[in-house]
């Protein structure tokens, strides 16, 4: 019996733990079109500052690492944060013609700065080097400004996850079950 109310509670565990593992998200851009201003709120992305982006036609240095859209703001100090609020902050590709660092916040604090990623016309990956949560990125630039973006890659924590209803219905199924069983084991160890 302590077997089965072990094993029960093991599989609610593991069927909780991978909804609350962290999701990755890439931002490649590639489900819009032409040429236009970048959506305020787009792929889980509050970009900030308005003045952000999408192409797809070539130009090069403006070299996209995936597909053909990339992003760009044409600014020394460019802003974006996040949808859920805090996620962890991978990276992102960038190509152009000058050289860019990200600097990474929690609740208005300098939590990290990378180091300077020199550009050319080959897309190259800048890791953000930080595993904490943070909720605001800036993307430094020299004069000028002149780069794109591409597959921004960021993971919502399990905080900020919301269980989907399948799982919520498992769990409670699990909990109740529970329950039965160790009432069982009262009422037999009681009479």
């Amino acid at each position: 019996m302590r077997f089965r109310t072990i094993a029960i509670a093991a599989a609610l565990l593991g069927a909780t733990s991978a909804t609350a593992a962290a999701q990755t998200t890439v931002v490649n851009f590639e489900d819009l079109s032409g040429q236009a201003a970048l959506p305020a709120t787009y792929g889980g992305i509050e970009w900030l500052g308005g003045g952000w982006h999408h192409y797809d036609f070539a130009q090069y240095p403006y070299t996209a690492s995936s597909g053909v859209q990339r992003a760009y703001r044409h600014s020394t100090l460019n802003q974006f944060g996040f949808v859920a609020g805090t996620a962890t902050f991978g990276g992102a590709w960038f190509a152009g013609s000058t050289h860019v660092q990200f600097q990474l916040y929690l609740g208005g604090e300098l939590v990290h700065t990378t180091g300077v990623l020199d550009l050319s016309g080959t897309p190259t990956f800048l890791a953000s080097g930080f595993a904490g949560e943070v909720d605001m990125v800036e993307v430094l630039t020299g004069s000028g400004g002149h780069w794109v973006i591409d597959d921004v890659t960021y993971g919502v924590s399990a905080a900020t996850v919301t269980p989907e209803p399948g799982t919520v219905l498992l769990m409670a199924t699990g909990l109740v079950a529970v329950g039965g069983i160790a009432r069982r084991r009262r009422r037999r160890s009681e009479g």
